[in-house]
């Protein structure tokens, strides 16, 4: 039997799947991006959202961003839950009973 290598790939699960944006996001993700005064961990996750709506696979992200499959998988997760506001924030919960305390997002 002869197999193209897309189909052989798409069996083997490693075809990058299309993942769409918001076409209302990609500007402000962009932004992110380019701006100057962004902080880097910001244009980071920005970046992982925008390469992976283009196609490119988690593994090859990583690679090219320097950075970990979990951490790609994790941002792109972010963004599907919450939006590009999912990227920017952190979030505050009361420590205590009355102090608010900013803390990590929780992984899912």
């Amino acid at each position: 039997m002869v197999t193209s290598h897309a189909s052989l790939a798409a069996l083997c699960g490693t075809q990058p799947k299309h993942w769409p944006i918001r076409a209302q996001d990609r500007p402000l993700l962009e932004a992110l991006v380019r701006g100057r005064n962004t902080p880097q961990k910001v244009a980071l996750r920005a970046r992982i959202v925008l390469a992976a709506a283009e196609g490119q696979s988690n593994h090859r992200l990583a690679k090219e961003l320097n950075t970990s499959r979990p951490t790609i998988l994790l941002w792109r997760q972010r963004y599907a839950q919450a939006g590009p506001s999912g990227l920017l924030k952190m979030r505050l919960a009361l420590v205590g009973g009355s102090r608010l305390e900013r803390r990590r997002w929780k992984r899912s």
